[in-house]
């Protein structure tokens, strides 16, 4: 009868459960939590202003994007582009793409910010990048004319 190597002894002494119980443990426990580390990532935002203010204020980008909407909109408060601009900023500044979205148009149209074509392009690339269909469509027509960046058909096409 063959001997396991005296490495591999003491884990199969006491049965393969055993030797792996902790980490068996810990598998379990994660696929336990798991569903719940982005539960309320979906969570529907509150309509009213001062709910979402409040939330958006705590940082929670898509509650700044969503501000920025409103003020930007004049819905349920004065429409006001420079407080959207700066709402739309700390959702693109963490990366939300509908901040960095809005922000690029934002630059572009000169609202709220001197217009800027070079922000607007800067801006709606990052969220092209993450695959948002309206900032690549965007991009691409500031390449194909040259606005912000240099003129590029390849690039356009994209």
């Amino acid at each position: 009868m063959k001997t396991l190597p005296p490495t591999l002894a003491p884990a199969c002494g006491g049965g393969i459960v055993a030797a792996m119980r902790t980490t068996l443990m810990t598998l379990l426990a994660l696929g336990l939590c798991l569903p719940l580390a982005g539960a309320d990532k979906d969570k529907p935002l509150p309509k009213d202003f001062k709910s979402l203010k409040a939330l958006a204020e705590k940082g929670d980008a898509k509650a700044q994007s969503n501000l920025g909407l409103m003020y930007g909109n004049g819905e349920g408060v004065l429409e006001d582009d420079k407080e959207a601009v700066k709402w739309y900023r700390k959702a693109a500044e963490q990366g939300f793409v509908g901040g960095q979205k809005n922000l690029g148009l934002m630059y572009f149209k000169g609202k709220g910010v001197p217009q800027d074509n070079r922000e607007a392009a800067k801006w709606y690339r990052k969220a092209a990048e993450q695959g948002d269909a309206e900032a690549q469509f965007e991009l691409g027509k500031m390449y194909r004319k040259g606005k912000g960046v240099a003129e590029d058909d390849h690039e356009a096409v994209r």
